[in-house]
């Protein structure tokens, strides 16, 4: 399937995240200054957290509680809409003003081509993209979507007689493909929980993700291989006015 690209998309966040299989010590102390300089190019503002790990071991002693210190490298976009963030144990990228697939693509695997050039013998254990698309619409019935969204997700609003009770009803669906999963989660989370709903607002959040041992060939195969099963999820969920919708709002 082809990038589907819309004037005006729904994506209230996109997600794209490494663990690493060991902790990269140097990391928890400093970052390397040819990181720096390529995140730099995409991510010139620097916010860097001293971060508290705490430990509990448990013996036949009882328990004891050990604490150190190690470092969150932030890096955010000039508008902030961008963070780019590497600790000792992860990276990822997020975005709340997301534009097209490939931008999103490319300002990961930069940061993460860095990581493997700088740390060669780099391994991880689990990564994966999330996308969360938020539709809003402004009027109407907040508990009526069929003219928005696939009619089959919306079976929830069936199950109670009086519908004006409901504060939250969220989905979830989840799919082993074999050599990855993804996760589904749908439906009105409710800015103003534990009130009832009174917002128009419905949540698409899909998230693929493999765990196990990867290496960068894997990461580079997975990313669009993820972005195609969110994308199909997605455009499965949406109705042809819900698009007419997005794709005028420019």
């Amino acid at each position: 399937m082809e990038e589907i690209c819309y004037k005006t998309n729904p994506i209230k966040e996109a997600i794209a995240k490494v663990d690493f299989l060991s902790p990269i010590i140097q990391l928890e102390k400093e970052i390397p200054k040819i990181i720096v300089e390529k995140i730099k190019e995409n991510f010139p503002i620097a916010e860097n957290k001293e971060l508290i790990a705490r430990k509990l071991q448990i013996s036949n002693t009882g328990v004891k509680q050990s604490d150190s210190k190690l470092m969150e490298w932030n890096f955010y976009n000039k508008e902030r809409t961008k963070r780019l963030c590497i600790t000792s144990n992860n990276a990822f990228i997020t975005q709340m003003q997301y534009t097209t697939y490939q931008i999103f693509h490319d300002n990961f695997m930069r940061m993460f081509d860095s990581l493997c050039e700088t740390f060669p013998e780099l391994q991880i254990k689990r990564f994966g993209i999330r996308y969360i698309n938020q539709i809003s619409i402004s009027s109407g019935n907040p508990l009526s979507w069929k003219t928005y969204l696939n009619k089959k997700l919306l079976s929830i609003f069936e199950v109670p007689k009086d519908k004006l009770f409901i504060s939250r009803a969220l989905h979830n669906l989840e799919f082993n493909y074999g050599d990855y999963n993804l996760r589904f989660q749908y439906g009105m989370h409710n800015p103003d929980y534990p009130a009832t709903i009174k917002k128009k607002v419905f949540i698409l959040d899909l998230d693929a993700y493999y765990s196990g041992l990867m290496n960068k060939n894997d990461i580079i195969e997975y990313f669009p291989k993820f972005h195609k099963s969110i994308q199909e999820l997605f455009e499965n969920s949406i109705t042809e006015k819900y698009r007419e919708l997005i794709n005028k709002n420019g």
